[in-house]
């Protein structure tokens, strides 16, 4: 897996000087290419969200009429539509489900609005329209992977019919293409009875696609970790090594939870680690801007929050663990103050938003940086600050690789702009201690803490 993506970042490498400049085309699938309502007569819906106005009807909804509501409006009058009603809406308006997760109500709204529905129309909703519940943040996320699941199933089936029986060669390529992207996210997935647990809590068919794999349950986890990927991984590409990178962390995480009986709390902690592919990161053409990382940090504000609104009173400690133009993005949501973590690792960092560590509104001791030896795209401050530098204020994480004292295990040196996540590294156990909120226990640059000098 590492072998394949070191040579497409050093291939890529050569030419990100001429990113900002160079314009191409591709041919490739384009994005985007994707019985009356009940409703209880003098329903308030302040009653189920605050601030919201009240909807008071008597009449017969068309699903016509139900199209032209938007937002948390719209969610209420489904929640209060029959079964035959919610597919009629579904196969009459598929845009509609789109241009909903495309300007979502907020996840605490969405969060109010699923416990305010009864068991029986929950069951008719997740039945009927799988996309929208799957995909929108403040969710359970048991509920999203059961959604996400069965709209993946549905999809994949419709698109190897189109692949069958579709005669013209663009529509047939997009439909390939489609097709070859979903089949690597069943790959992710996994078998059902696999441990740890995986789930489908996020995803999108059309190209060039977005998926997020969990793995352990984010319902209930006490610690939750995102990985963010950074330039040149897409959905068909990467989510399959993306997982297996997200399960090694994972691993470590297990690992330390396990050795850790004589601390109580951490015993019997619960947690989860994500592999995030929620926003479509930079190619060649695109990564000397930052529009990529706009966009991706506002998906991180989305799915942060939703996080935050479907754990209710039980907060787990957030960190993410960013890689790569990736850090970028966040560092833009960090800066801006709207995203809600307790650390962060920044590794392989083109350049962050921020001038100081401080500045991005953590604790002290919460930001962490890695620099690993050739790696070409560190020390570049290309879109902004440089992380690694002395005088930013993070705290700098080992990669040079050492014997962990506790296990006797050799622990890995880091090279390279991937390297970062080689089994059994030095790196990997940092991410893992991060992820459970063991900052303090991170190694540094000289190999402190855990490591003695291999």
């Amino acid at each position: 897996m590492l072998p394949r993506l070191v040579a497409l970042i050093a291939a890529s490498t050569i030419l990100l000087g001429l990113a900002s400049t160079l314009v191409a085309t591709f041919d490739e699938p384009t994005k985007g290419s994707q019985a009356p309502v009940t409703r209880a007569h003098a329903v308030s819906y302040n009653a189920a969200v605050s601030g919201l106005p009240t909807l008071s009807v008597e009449t017969a909804v068309t699903s016509d009429e139900l199209a032209g509501l938007t937002g948390a409006e719209l969610l209420h009058a489904l929640a209060l539509s029959d079964v035959v009603s919610l597919e009629r809406f579904a196969l009459d308006h598929p845009g509609v489900v789109a241009s909903v997760l495309e300007e979502p109500p907020p996840a605490s709204v969405v969060a109010d609005w699923w416990s305010s529905v009864h068991a029986g129309q929950r069951h008719s909703l997740l039945r009927t329209l799988p996309r929208l519940l799957g995909n929108l943040e403040g969710m359970p996320y048991s509920i999203r992977d059961k959604a996400n699941r069965a709209f993946l199933e549905d999809s994949l089936r419709q698109l190897e019919d189109d692949v069958a029986t579709t005669t013209g060669r663009s529509a047939r390529h997009e439909a390939e293409s489609r097709l070859s992207m979903l089949r690597e996210i069943e790959k992710a997935l996994g078998p059902r009875q696999a441990a740890p647990m995986r789930s489908l809590i996020a995803v999108d068919d059309t190209w060039p696609g977005r998926a997020v794999v969990a793995l352990g349950d984010l319902d209930v986890a006490d610690y939750v970790s995102y990985l963010v990927p950074g330039m040149f991984f897409t959905v068909e590409g990467q989510i399959v090594d993306w997982t297996e990178i997200a399960l090694d962390i994972h691993r470590d995480k297990a690992g330390l939870v396990r050795g850790s009986s004589q601390d109580a709390s951490l015993a019997a902690a619960s947690f989860a680690t994500v592999a995030w592919m929620g926003y479509e990161t930079p190619d060649i053409f695109t990564v000397g801007t930052l529009d990529r990382a706009r966009e991706g940090a506002q998906q991180l504000d989305a799915t942060v929050a939703g996080l935050r609104a479907a754990r209710g009173a039980e907060q787990p400690h957030v960190s993410l663990i960013a890689h790569s133009y990736g850090s970028t993005a966040a560092s833009l949501s960090l800066a801006r103050g709207t995203l809600d973590i307790d650390a962060i690792a920044i590794a392989g960092s083109p350049g962050v938003g921020v001038e100081r560590a401080a500045d991005f509104g953590l604790e002290e001791g919460t930001v962490f940086v890695a620099e690993a030896s050739w790696d070409p795209i560190v020390d570049t401050a290309i879109h902004g600050a440089d992380p690694g530098a002395p005088g930013f204020g993070a705290v700098v994480m080992g990669v040079a690789g050492g014997v962990d004292g506790a296990t006797g295990e050799t622990l890995a040196a880091v090279t390279g702009h991937l390297g970062y996540f080689a089994k059994h590294s030095e790196s990997m156990r940092n991410f893992a201690l991060i992820g459970l909120g063991l900052g303090e226990r991170v190694t540094g640059a000289s190999g402190q803490q855990l490591l003695a000098a291999g």
